[in-house]
């Protein structure tokens, strides 16, 4: 299956990784880096992943604040900071009080964006899947146009925003704190779903798969992403994890487009 030659760049200390074997690079899951807030290239046939934990958008999990509340920002630093102590505390010692002493404003500063607890976590959960799609978006751009390829970067770039947002992603998949009728997270947490459908649907039409058995597909899709991120994430998958990441990622997004295929 043929893929653009792309080379995958790492900031740092990382290593240029590609996929081996008979198959081009693929964007891989420790390959996304931020530039000014969005992911970039380097150059034309180039594109960096390197430093998913740096900013994305509004924050990523480990920023703090950068500046203290003046007009205009003030949502803006509360998410922030609310991500900061999410991923410093938990969710147990979690509070609006915590967040705002870290944004550097009054206690109750934050009601009336959010006006209570959960509210914050349900605005930052929205936030979390508005960034996962993100994600996927660029390391789909990145990648081949085969609908087969599109679905394994989809797949590596879920793995990694779940390996590098820790703490977001337990509270979006694991966690009963955030509000999940609220209108903004429910249509975040559809987009992400409906990408989901559209890549697995065009992978399987790429190779005439049954369209009567899509929804099995996608769900299988997502369980196998959603199991190796957080095998990954935790270190309990050791045959992947130890292995050198350009194998790991081409292992991977075998797996990922197997589960969709297979069905």
């Amino acid at each position: 299956m043929g893929r653009k030659g792309h080379t995958a760049k790492h900031g740092g200390h990382r290593d240029t990784h590609h996929l081996t074997g008979h198959r081009d690079p693929l964007p891989g899951i420790d390959s996304l880096q931020w530039k000014d807030g969005a992911p970039h290239r380097k150059g034309q046939d180039e594109f960096d992943y390197g430093k998913i934990t740096e900013e994305l958008g509004d924050m990523t999990e480990t920023s703090a604040p950068r500046a203290r509340y003046h007009h205009g920002n003030l949502r803006v630093a509360l998410l922030e900071a609310a991500e900061a102590e999410l991923v410093d505390k938990g969710l147990e010692a979690f509070s609006l009080r915590s967040v705002a002493a870290r944004a550097g404003v009054t206690h109750t500063a934050p009601k009336p964006h959010f006006g209570n607890t959960e509210g914050l976590l349900t605005a930052l959960c929205a936030l979390g899947f508005r960034r996962l799609v993100e994600v996927q978006d660029h390391a789909k751009a990145a990648a081949a146009a085969d609908p087969v390829a599109q679905l394994e970067a989809a797949g590596l770039g879920y793995i990694a925003f779940a390996t590098s947002n820790q703490a977001l992603f337990r509270l979006m998949f694991a966690s009963n704190r955030p509000n999940f009728s609220d209108q903004d997270l429910s249509q975040a947490a559809r987009r992400a779903f409906a990408a989901l459908e559209t890549d697995v649907a065009q992978a399987r039409r790429s190779k005439g798969c049954d369209q009567d058995d899509d929804a099995l597909a996608v769900a299988s899709a997502w369980a196998t992403a959603h199991g190796l991120a957080d095998l990954l994430s935790s270190g309990r998958l050791r045959a992947l994890s130890t292995m050198e990441s350009n194998r790991r990622d081409e292992m991977a997004a075998r797996v990922l487009s197997n589960s969709a295929l297979s069905v």
